[in-house]
């Protein structure tokens, strides 16, 4: 958000500004996004107070869980 403010302000004062965007390229984009750590214990945690949580949960499942309210 500051990016495009200080963006917005050089280029309201006359200076040559370029805006570097994010790629909508998924082949662009570098990094470990989405990606799932080789070993469990490196996996998020969710901690919940109602008893019988599975060991392992979808992501779709833990969605349900916050929606749900725990």
């Amino acid at each position: 958000m500051l990016n495009v403010l200080w963006f917005l302000i050089r280029k309201k004062l006359g200076f040559r500004a370029l805006l570097q965007l994010t790629p909508l390229s998924p082949q662009l984009i570098k990094g470990s996004h989405g990606r799932i750590p080789e070993d469990s214990l490196d996996w998020p945690v969710l901690i919940e107070s109602r008893v019988g949580l599975p060991a392992t949960l979808e992501a779709t499942q833990v969605r349900d869980r916050l929606a749900a309210g725990f």
